[in-house]
């Protein structure tokens, strides 16, 4: 037999946990990667990528604020590659934290040259 909701406690997910699965999430996007460390004028330059992309969250009154970002394939539709992104992003983070999303902003810190257009599964 199970207590009733209100004696079994209650559960707190920490920002470092939403801004971990977020990171994972975006991390297996296929369109996107993480950061290159080498740059020029926001070109990767082919060196070896972050593991995850850089992710930020706030949590305020139990909905998480998430900032990505991400280095992108060009040319490709940078547009639809960000709301795809975002989109997955915000509803991942609900499904496997149970933490509201608010916004997931998306920055495009880097562009990849000739890598090539790829599809979001």
């Amino acid at each position: 037999m199970s207590a009733a909701a209100d004696t079994r406690g209650r559960l707190i997910v920490k920002d470092a946990a939403v801004q971990k699965t977020a990171a994972h999430i975006a991390g297996q996007l296929n369109s996107v990667s993480a950061t290159e460390r080498m740059t020029f004028a926001g070109i990767g330059l082919g060196s070896t990528p972050r593991a995850r992309p850089k992710t930020d969250v706030e949590i305020t009154g139990g909905v998480a604020n998430i900032t990505v970002h991400l280095a992108l394939p060009y040319p490709a539709p940078l547009e639809k590659l960000t709301d795809d992104a975002r989109r997955h992003i915000g509803d991942e983070v609900t499904r496997l934290t149970g933490v509201s999303v608010g916004w997931v902003d998306v920055r495009i810190d880097q562009l990849l040259v000739g890598t090539g257009e790829r599809t979001l599964q």
